[in-house]
């Protein structure tokens, strides 16, 4: 079942930040229009006009193919390069772009509480750009990794699922992260949030809802944290009538060193 989402512009009644607990350690947080329009329209000018975009061919279910989405890579200096689907993206440092340095520190005090060292922007240029479903389990990022992503310009769906395994392979996933799961991981009575803060209650939406929908846009920040890239994945999907430009600015730490 899925969570279902409005695109109605945010209000002062729904900037505050939103809490979605979706069991087994797993968790988003979603800050609508947490950043100013003119705010975001200026970052979004500034990095979409000089950054040096990459779009690479990539290996993904046995076959290369060109990326459908362009790509830019930034972190401290001396940490593991970033590797994903046979690519290995061009590493950028933070006195380079102060722009970024700007951005980063921006989120920080959105987040309390997390320090990013790394940043993989993704830009997709139109409706025809997008990312499959994944997760982002690089090693370098660890177990329970928290990624905050911030959105700038054109809006675009986001959705969230939870992954299927066989019960051997969640046993053994179970097993590795020494954690234990209930055979239905129920969501917490906290409310399932919409993109724009419209809820719906947890009667409303059933036991078994295992798939969410965030329309993000200009300004808008999204957290996932604890078991997010274990148990679920998420995908920006191909939208034919979008005709402008996402920026998705995904901020992680990097816990090994080169």
């Amino acid at each position: 079942m899925t969570a279902k989402t409005r695109r109605d512009p945010p209000t002062a009644a729904t900037r505050a930040a939103q809490e979605l607990d979706l069991g087994g350690g797993s968790s988003i947080s979603y800050l609508p229009g947490h950043f100013a329009a003119d705010q975001a329209d200026e970052w979004f000018k500034a990095l979409d006009s000089s950054l040096p975009w990459e779009r690479p061919e990539i290996f993904v279910r046995g076959r290369r193919s060109l990326q459908p989405r362009e790509t830019f890579y930034i972190a401290d200096p001396g940490l593991k390069p970033l590797k994903y689907s046979g690519h290995a993206p061009a590493y950028h440092i933070w006195d380079d772009f102060p722009v970024l340095q700007a951005i980063r520190d921006a989120v920080c005090e959105a987040v309390p509480g997390y320090a990013f060292n790394s940043c993989l922007i993704n830009r997709y240029a139109d409706g025809d750009s997008s990312v499959a479903w994944h997760s982002d389990a690089e090693k370098l990022f660890g177990i329970a990794p928290t990624i905050a992503s911030l959105s700038l310009g054109t809006s675009r769906d986001f959705l969230v699922r939870r992954k299927v395994r066989s019960k051997r392979a969640s046993a053994e996933v179970d097993s590795a992260h020494g954690t234990k799961r209930t055979k239905r991981e129920k969501v917490s009575a906290v409310d399932v949030i919409s993109s724009r803060g419209e809820t719906q209650d947890e009667k409303e939406l059933g036991e078994e809802t295992s798939k969410f929908s965030f329309y993000l846009g200009n300004g808008d920040v999204l957290l996932m944290r604890g078991n997010m890239q274990r148990d679920w994945e998420h995908a920006v999907p191909k939208r034919k009538a979008v005709k402008g430009t996402r920026l998705s600015l995904t901020f992680r730490t990097v816990l090994e060193p080169s």
